[in-house]
């Protein structure tokens, strides 16, 4: 499910409330106030996306005299959007996962 709901405050408290009893994984950008929110709820696996995290290692890639470890994790995102961009909607998630896997061995 994707879900967009908009609240004149940016505080923690508004994700608290919105994840109730919610179990499961919650996927945000960035923004450290999901980090604390999720911290406090009950279940709540919080899971990032690779764009925010492709940032940082290219930011680190950008500072740095030496090649290493950040081109190298920049690399293996892009294999992960190419696989992304190959797949079809699946209606099981198991389908899905199992089509990541076989695209993911190719490379």
């Amino acid at each position: 499910m994707i879900l967009y709901h908009y609240a004149p405050s940016r505080g923690a408290e508004v994700a608290v409330e919105m994840y109730g009893d919610y179990e499961g994984y919650v996927q945000t950008d960035g923004y450290e106030v999901y980090d604390r929110a999720c911290d406090g709820a009950k279940n709540v696996v919080h899971v990032g996306c690779f764009a925010h995290a492709r940032r940082r290692f290219h930011d680190a890639h950008r500072n740095s005299k030496k090649a290493g470890s950040a081109e190298e994790a920049i690399a293996t995102i892009a294999r992960l959007y190419r696989v992304e961009n190959q797949r079809k909607v699946y209606k099981d998630p198991q389908e899905f996962a199992a089509e990541r896997r076989r695209h993911w061995n190719q490379f």
